[in-house]
């Protein structure tokens, strides 16, 4: 622990998460699968089964989460992400509506 609190450690134990979820990332899983080889004569007709489980590594992606990618950005850059930085005047919007149609035929 080298001089770090607990709570520091915490600390940045949620930020690597936060991190990690506001810019996906890939990890590796064990799945088991059930295979089954059924056996059959000339006739057609079933004559065995023999169930064989596996083990695989699987390598899954979790993509980026939207809540995350703003929780970061808002608290790493407020003045640009923050809720004072929604705050911009409104702007004007005016319809036009002089759009020329073409003539039918």
């Amino acid at each position: 622990m080298a001089g770090r609190t607990k709570a520091e450690l915490a600390n940045r134990a949620v930020e690597n998460a936060l991190y990690r979820k506001a810019t996906g990332y890939s990890y590796t899983q064990q799945d088991t699968f059930k295979l089954k080889n059924i056996q059959y004569n000339e006739a057609g007709k079933k004559i065995g089964e023999v169930e064989d489980v596996r083990v695989v590594e699987v390598e899954k992606y979790v993509p980026a989460e939207y809540s995350a990618i703003a929780m970061w950005l808002k608290a790493r850059m407020p003045e640009k992400w923050g809720e004072a930085a929604q705050d911009a005047p409104p702007c004007e919007v005016r319809i036009v509506d002089d759009i020329t149609q073409p003539e039918k035929q």
